[in-house]
Protein backbone atom coordinates (compact mmCIF):
# COMPACT_ATOMS: atom_id res chain seq x y z
CA UNK A 1 0.00 0.00 0.00
CA UNK A 2 1.46 3.06 -0.66
CA UNK A 3 2.02 6.23 1.47
CA UNK A 4 -0.55 8.62 -0.53
CA UNK A 5 -3.26 6.15 -0.16
CA UNK A 6 -2.75 5.69 3.75
CA UNK A 7 -2.62 9.25 3.90
CA UNK A 8 -5.91 9.87 2.03
CA UNK A 9 -7.70 7.01 3.82
CA UNK A 10 -6.54 8.79 7.05
CA UNK A 11 -8.24 11.78 5.97
CA UNK A 12 -11.05 10.99 3.96
CA UNK A 13 -14.06 8.55 5.54
CA UNK A 14 -15.47 7.97 1.73
CA UNK A 15 -13.11 7.15 -0.77
CA UNK A 16 -14.61 6.95 -4.00
CA UNK A 17 -17.77 4.61 -5.84
CA UNK A 18 -18.24 1.89 -7.51
CA UNK A 19 -21.10 1.52 -10.09
CA UNK A 20 -23.67 -0.57 -12.29
CA UNK A 21 -25.09 -0.12 -15.37
CA UNK A 22 -27.15 -1.46 -18.05
CA UNK A 23 -26.21 -1.94 -21.58
CA UNK A 24 -27.95 1.19 -22.31
CA UNK A 25 -25.68 3.46 -20.19
CA UNK A 26 -28.63 3.78 -17.30
CA UNK A 27 -27.03 4.10 -13.51
CA UNK A 28 -28.26 0.92 -11.48
CA UNK A 29 -26.74 1.10 -8.09
CA UNK A 30 -23.65 2.82 -6.69
CA UNK A 31 -21.74 2.02 -3.47
CA UNK A 32 -18.79 4.01 -1.25
CA UNK A 33 -15.90 3.08 -1.22
CA UNK A 34 -15.34 3.08 2.72
CA UNK A 35 -11.32 3.83 3.42
CA UNK A 36 -10.22 2.20 0.52
CA UNK A 37 -9.47 1.29 -3.08
CA UNK A 38 -11.64 -1.25 -5.40
CA UNK A 39 -12.21 -4.20 -2.76
CA UNK A 40 -13.59 -7.44 -3.81
CA UNK A 41 -16.61 -6.60 -1.53
CA UNK A 42 -17.99 -3.62 -3.48
CA UNK A 43 -18.51 -5.83 -7.05
CA UNK A 44 -19.78 -8.70 -4.77
CA UNK A 45 -22.31 -6.29 -3.68
CA UNK A 46 -23.44 -5.70 -6.42
CA UNK A 47 -23.39 -9.02 -8.17
CA UNK A 48 -25.57 -10.08 -5.00
CA UNK A 49 -27.78 -7.04 -5.93
CA UNK A 50 -27.79 -8.34 -9.74
CA UNK A 51 -28.61 -11.86 -8.89
CA UNK A 52 -31.45 -10.70 -6.39
CA UNK A 53 -33.56 -7.98 -8.83
CA UNK A 54 -33.33 -10.18 -12.05
CA UNK A 55 -33.02 -13.98 -10.11
CA UNK A 56 -31.63 -15.74 -13.52
CA UNK A 57 -29.48 -15.95 -16.49
CA UNK A 58 -28.00 -12.36 -15.58
CA UNK A 59 -24.31 -11.48 -17.08
CA UNK A 60 -21.64 -8.59 -15.78
CA UNK A 61 -19.11 -7.58 -17.52
CA UNK A 62 -16.14 -6.50 -15.01
CA UNK A 63 -12.84 -5.56 -16.33
CA UNK A 64 -10.99 -8.09 -14.12
CA UNK A 65 -13.95 -10.83 -14.34
CA UNK A 66 -11.36 -13.61 -15.29
CA UNK A 67 -10.07 -13.23 -11.61
CA UNK A 68 -12.96 -12.02 -10.02
CA UNK A 69 -14.77 -15.52 -10.75
CA UNK A 70 -12.20 -17.19 -8.67
CA UNK A 71 -13.40 -14.65 -5.79
CA UNK A 72 -17.14 -15.25 -6.79
CA UNK A 73 -16.39 -19.31 -6.04
CA UNK A 74 -14.63 -18.62 -2.97
CA UNK A 75 -17.41 -16.49 -1.24
CA UNK A 76 -20.61 -16.97 0.43
CA UNK A 77 -22.31 -15.99 -2.81
CA UNK A 78 -20.81 -18.88 -4.68
CA UNK A 79 -23.96 -20.79 -4.45
CA UNK A 80 -26.64 -18.45 -5.72
CA UNK A 81 -24.71 -17.50 -8.78
CA UNK A 82 -24.52 -20.96 -9.35
CA UNK A 83 -28.04 -21.37 -9.14
CA UNK A 84 -28.86 -18.14 -11.08
CA UNK A 85 -26.45 -18.96 -13.74
CA UNK A 86 -24.36 -16.01 -13.23
CA UNK A 87 -22.32 -15.21 -16.05
CA UNK A 88 -19.50 -12.20 -16.06
CA UNK A 89 -16.88 -11.34 -19.03
CA UNK A 90 -14.31 -8.64 -19.37
CA UNK A 91 -15.31 -5.82 -21.78
CA UNK A 92 -14.06 -5.21 -25.33
CA UNK A 93 -11.44 -2.91 -24.46
CA UNK A 94 -9.80 -4.44 -21.70
CA UNK A 95 -10.03 -8.15 -23.57
CA UNK A 96 -8.14 -6.66 -26.63
CA UNK A 97 -5.82 -5.84 -23.79
CA UNK A 98 -5.06 -9.16 -22.29
CA UNK A 99 -3.91 -12.04 -22.34
CA UNK A 100 -5.11 -14.37 -25.38
CA UNK A 101 -6.16 -17.45 -22.75
CA UNK A 102 -7.93 -15.24 -20.88
CA UNK A 103 -9.96 -13.61 -24.52
CA UNK A 104 -11.15 -17.17 -25.44
CA UNK A 105 -13.01 -17.65 -22.45
CA UNK A 106 -14.23 -13.92 -21.57
CA UNK A 107 -14.77 -12.00 -24.25
CA UNK A 108 -18.04 -11.02 -25.19
CA UNK A 109 -17.34 -11.76 -28.60
CA UNK A 110 -16.66 -15.29 -27.92
CA UNK A 111 -19.98 -15.52 -25.11
CA UNK A 112 -23.24 -16.06 -26.23
CA UNK A 113 -25.83 -13.42 -24.81
CA UNK A 114 -24.12 -10.41 -24.70
CA UNK A 115 -25.16 -9.57 -28.29
CA UNK A 116 -22.80 -6.63 -29.86
CA UNK A 117 -21.76 -4.84 -27.02
CA UNK A 118 -18.99 -3.91 -26.01
CA UNK A 119 -19.53 -3.30 -22.25
CA UNK A 120 -17.61 0.07 -22.21
CA UNK A 121 -20.54 2.50 -20.88
CA UNK A 122 -18.55 2.59 -17.34
CA UNK A 123 -15.84 4.06 -18.72
CA UNK A 124 -17.74 6.68 -20.41
CA UNK A 125 -19.51 6.91 -16.91
CA UNK A 126 -16.53 7.53 -15.02
CA UNK A 127 -15.39 9.95 -17.69
CA UNK A 128 -18.40 12.45 -16.70
CA UNK A 129 -18.19 11.98 -13.33
CA UNK A 130 -14.56 13.08 -12.61
CA UNK A 131 -16.10 16.51 -12.37
CA UNK A 132 -17.50 15.48 -9.29
CA UNK A 133 -14.39 14.82 -7.71
CA UNK A 134 -13.39 18.82 -6.90
CA UNK A 135 -16.82 19.78 -5.67
CA UNK A 136 -17.00 16.72 -3.28
CA UNK A 137 -13.70 16.12 -1.96
CA UNK A 138 -14.34 18.63 0.99
CA UNK A 139 -18.20 18.16 1.29
CA UNK A 140 -20.22 16.66 4.32
CA UNK A 141 -21.24 13.20 3.94
CA UNK A 142 -25.13 14.37 3.66
CA UNK A 143 -24.16 16.92 0.30
CA UNK A 144 -21.50 14.51 -1.19
CA UNK A 145 -24.29 12.04 -1.80
CA UNK A 146 -26.58 14.79 -2.59
CA UNK A 147 -24.01 15.78 -5.39
CA UNK A 148 -23.33 12.42 -6.69
CA UNK A 149 -27.42 11.96 -6.58
CA UNK A 150 -27.97 14.96 -9.11
CA UNK A 151 -25.57 13.99 -11.07
CA UNK A 152 -26.65 10.59 -11.86
CA UNK A 153 -29.84 11.79 -12.42
CA UNK A 154 -29.05 14.60 -14.49
CA UNK A 155 -26.96 11.39 -16.65
CA UNK A 156 -30.10 9.29 -16.62
CA UNK A 157 -32.06 11.84 -17.93
CA UNK A 158 -30.00 12.40 -20.63
CA UNK A 159 -28.96 8.68 -21.39
CA UNK A 160 -32.92 7.95 -21.04
CA UNK A 161 -33.40 10.92 -24.16
CA UNK A 162 -30.49 8.99 -26.12
CA UNK A 163 -32.55 5.51 -25.30
CA UNK A 164 -34.25 5.22 -28.78
CA UNK A 165 -31.43 6.50 -31.10
CA UNK A 166 -29.33 3.98 -29.42
CA UNK A 167 -31.66 1.14 -29.68
CA UNK A 168 -31.99 2.02 -33.46
CA UNK A 169 -28.81 2.37 -34.29
CA UNK A 170 -28.15 -1.47 -32.46
CA UNK A 171 -30.92 -2.74 -34.25
CA UNK A 172 -29.75 -1.16 -38.02
CA UNK A 173 -25.83 -2.50 -37.02
CA UNK A 174 -28.22 -6.37 -35.86
CA UNK A 175 -29.77 -6.34 -38.89
CA UNK A 176 -26.31 -5.01 -41.37
CA UNK A 177 -25.01 -8.13 -38.95
CA UNK A 178 -27.47 -10.99 -40.20
CA UNK A 179 -28.09 -9.32 -43.82
CA UNK A 180 -24.29 -9.60 -44.71
CA UNK A 181 -23.05 -12.34 -42.48
CA UNK A 182 -24.13 -15.46 -44.37
CA UNK A 183 -22.71 -14.59 -47.50
CA UNK A 184 -19.36 -14.03 -45.91
CA UNK A 185 -19.59 -17.42 -43.74
CA UNK A 186 -20.44 -18.82 -47.19
CA UNK A 187 -17.19 -17.59 -48.45
CA UNK A 188 -15.41 -18.10 -45.92
CA UNK A 189 -16.74 -21.86 -46.13
CA UNK A 190 -15.99 -22.34 -49.44
CA UNK A 191 -13.65 -25.57 -50.14
CA UNK A 192 -13.49 -25.94 -46.49
CA UNK A 193 -14.11 -29.73 -45.09
CA UNK A 194 -16.85 -29.61 -42.21
CA UNK A 195 -14.37 -30.50 -39.29
CA UNK A 196 -12.60 -27.53 -40.76
CA UNK A 197 -15.85 -24.93 -40.16
CA UNK A 198 -16.89 -25.96 -37.06
CA UNK A 199 -15.17 -22.81 -35.60
CA UNK A 200 -16.46 -22.96 -31.83
CA UNK A 201 -13.84 -26.35 -31.96
CA UNK A 202 -10.98 -23.80 -33.28
CA UNK A 203 -11.54 -21.99 -29.66
CA UNK A 204 -11.26 -25.10 -27.71
CA UNK A 205 -8.27 -25.82 -29.81
CA UNK A 206 -6.40 -22.80 -29.20
CA UNK A 207 -7.26 -23.03 -25.49
CA UNK A 208 -5.81 -26.51 -25.23
CA UNK A 209 -3.06 -25.17 -27.11
CA UNK A 210 -1.95 -22.28 -24.78
CA UNK A 211 -2.67 -24.63 -21.91
CA UNK A 212 0.10 -26.82 -23.08
CA UNK A 213 2.58 -24.37 -23.38
CA UNK A 214 1.56 -22.75 -20.04
CA UNK A 215 5.35 -23.91 -19.26
CA UNK A 216 8.23 -23.06 -21.36
CA UNK A 217 9.36 -25.80 -24.13
CA UNK A 218 12.84 -27.04 -22.97
CA UNK A 219 13.85 -26.26 -26.37
CA UNK A 220 13.72 -22.64 -26.15
CA UNK A 221 15.54 -22.69 -22.06
CA UNK A 222 18.39 -24.57 -24.20
CA UNK A 223 18.64 -22.13 -26.98
CA UNK A 224 18.64 -19.19 -24.37
CA UNK A 225 20.72 -20.75 -22.01
CA UNK A 226 23.68 -21.32 -25.33
CA UNK A 227 22.72 -17.24 -26.19
CA UNK A 228 23.99 -16.59 -22.55
CA UNK A 229 26.93 -19.07 -22.44
CA UNK A 230 27.85 -17.46 -26.02
CA UNK A 231 28.33 -14.33 -24.79
CA UNK A 232 29.90 -15.28 -21.61
CA UNK A 233 32.65 -17.03 -23.61
CA UNK A 234 33.19 -13.87 -25.69
CA UNK A 235 33.54 -12.16 -22.55
CA UNK A 236 35.89 -14.57 -21.32
CA UNK A 237 38.17 -14.64 -24.54
CA UNK A 238 37.97 -10.24 -24.27
CA UNK A 239 39.60 -10.66 -21.08
CA UNK A 240 42.02 -13.24 -21.73
CA UNK A 241 43.53 -11.73 -24.73
CA UNK A 242 43.35 -8.03 -22.68
CA UNK A 243 45.18 -10.09 -19.87
CA UNK A 244 47.94 -11.46 -22.33
CA UNK A 245 48.92 -8.62 -23.99
CA UNK A 246 49.71 -7.03 -20.91
CA UNK A 247 51.64 -9.71 -19.15
CA UNK A 248 53.15 -10.97 -22.45
CA UNK A 249 54.78 -7.21 -22.94
CA UNK A 250 55.60 -6.82 -19.32
CA UNK A 251 57.53 -10.62 -19.91
CA UNK A 252 59.46 -9.62 -23.07
CA UNK A 253 60.79 -6.34 -20.71
CA UNK A 254 61.86 -8.42 -17.94
CA UNK A 255 63.68 -10.48 -20.25
CA UNK A 256 65.73 -8.02 -22.00
CA UNK A 257 66.66 -6.43 -18.73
Amino acid sequence: MSDSHKKMWEIYHETGIFLSACRHALIWWICNMIRSGELAKYPLAIMAKIIHTFCERAGLGYDIACQFLKTIAKSSLAGEAAAAHFRMVVNAFHGWAHNRACQLSYHPLYVTGFGIEDLKVYEHIFSSSNGLASITRYASPYHRHQAIDLWASAWDDDKYLELSTFMLNNYKQAGKILRDLPSAVKLLQAGKSVTDTEYHKHLEAERLYLAERHKTAPEETWHQDYVVLLKRHAEAIEVFDKATAIYGSTKGKSQAA
